[in-house]
């Protein structure tokens, strides 16, 4: 695979040249709470008034920004009637609810068909279509760029199956994409077929997933992807053997699986909930999830989170209260969190696994790739040997994803300004940033969620 002249990204610190975000950000959307998927309720308006001030920083850094709302408006500005039935196949194909050819408009492509549930007098009966819509918060799960091109996802959340269709939609038909991009692997299409939709319903881990969040390429010849809540061990080995089938010009040398939480408690939903990159060899980490023996100064160690979780539970069981699974986690989840296989090319081509660290942060200190004095605990350095309230600082600081920031050139850092702790330890760290407002943003994700690079340089 060439990809001269291409967009691609060859770094997670690089300077940023092109990124997507989403423009619309639910403007439309309903809230019935108590009903899924709409019970997260917000201001709407006020949560958009802040994305497009993430939006307007990124450009004043001189990024260019594509906004997913305006490029659907682009594809159907020109098209044909054929043109659109074709569209209309692409994404909702045999589906029972889908729009026209005429009735085809951006809205449907950002929001969904039908925009709301309506009541069908003929059937007797509310008519709720397929979740399916190209206006997801976090558009760099659906779809995330490499070293050799664009990779389509393969989502493991329900609500969220059918994303990546839009994706492979918008650089298929854009014209400025379809000059640029370069898919290297359509995950989504490589799995249709050995699965169907509905058999994601209430059933986690159903089948195969690999998500953009989970995906780091720090430099030009490594990538990183965290296997845990959503990419699972099935779609990273895929992954895997598709990338390097896919690198013809061997430019990736290693390709990293990173075990993470696969317990949605601990809100380790992908890797870039752990780790991320605001300078060359320096990193924002989650301590008491990722270790290191070889950090300085000595990165505090997971046993007093472990301690914490075991004294909330002794509390609820002291006092008869029900422990619910889905918000107390059970500390054998922590186990292996941080545990690195590394993988290259073999002879043959096909991946070899070369060898297995207990702790990545250690594995990539050692192959150069981070300063040994170059790691952040986002929630700050204790004060003092076992220092409990440090635990919890941090585990606040990643429940409003201080972690989950975006670097738009090498040492230039973009953030919640909510997010204290984590904002003075980056300060600390000689890192300058940009400071966006996020109190009414929803997702629970941060400015590296909430983009997806197209171009970035290498670092």
């Amino acid at each position: 695979m060439k990809v001269t002249g291409l967009w691609t990204v060859k770094s997670e610190a690089g300077r940023l040249r092109v990124v997507g975000v989403h423009g619309t950000w639910y403007r439309d959307r309903i809230c019935t709470p108590g009903l899924q998927p709409f019970q997260n309720s917000t201001l709407y308006e006020r949560g958009k008034e802040q994305m497009d001030g993430m939006t307007e920083a990124l450009r004043s850094h001189g990024v260019k920004v594509y906004e997913w709302s305006q490029v659907f408006r682009e594809i159907l500005d020109d098209a044909t009637l054929k043109e659109r039935a074709a569209i209309i196949e692409s994404v909702w194909g045999d589906m029972e609810i889908k729009p026209t050819p005429e009735e085809l408009n951006w809205r449907h492509l950002s929001d969904g068909y039908p925009l709301h549930p309506y009541y069908d007098k003929g059937r007797d009966e509310v008519v709720w279509g397929p979740e399916l819509s190209g206006a997801w918060a976090a558009p760099r799960d659906d779809s995330f760029s490499t070293q050799i091109g664009m990779v389509i996802a393969n989502m493991r959340q329900f609500k969220r199956q059918l994303a990546p269709r839009f994706s492979r939609l918008m650089y298929r038909w854009h014209p400025d994409f379809r000059e640029n991009i370069e898919i290297a692997w359509d995950a989504h299409e490589h799995f249709r077929g050995r699965m169907k939709y509905l058999e994601y319903y209430g059933v986690r881990g159903a089948g195969a997933a690999i998500e953009g969040g989970d995906n780091q390429p720090i430099d030009e010849e490594t990538i990183l992807c965290g296997v845990g809540l959503r990419s699972n061990i099935w779609g990273f080995q895929t992954y895997l053997e598709e990338m390097f089938r896919a690198d013809t010009d061997e430019q990736i040398k290693t390709i990293c699986a990173v075990k993470l939480i696969d317990h949605a408690a601990s809100r380790v939903t992908h890797l870039d909930t752990v780790i991320n990159w605001p300078d060359r060899r320096k990193a924002i980490v989650l301590p008491y999830v990722l270790e290191s023996e070889l950090a300085r100064p000595r990165l505090p160690e997971r046993r007093l989170w472990v301690k914490l979780i075991e004294a909330r539970r002794r509390y609820l069981e002291r006092h008869h209260q029900p422990i619910d699974p889905a918000t107390v986690l059970n500390t054998k989840d922590l186990q292996r969190a941080g545990e690195t296989e590394i993988y290259s090319r073999g002879s043959d081509g096909r991946p070899v696994l070369v060898k297995r660290e207990r702790n990545l942060l250690d594995h990539l200190i050692k192959e150069g790739k981070l300063d040994a004095d170059g790691l952040i605990p986002v929630g700050g350095w204790p004060e003092k040997e076992d220092d409990v309230m440090n635990v919890i600082v941090t585990m606040q600081q990643q429940g409003r994803t201080g972690v989950n920031g975006l670097a738009i050139k090498p040492g230039t850092f973009m953030v919640w300004e909510s997010n204290v702790q984590a904002v003075d330890a980056l300060e600390e760290a000689g890192v300058r940033l940009v400071k966006l407002q996020d109190a009414n943003t929803v997702g629970g994700a941060g400015p590296h969620c909430y983009t997806c690079p197209l171009d970035r340089d290498g670092i």
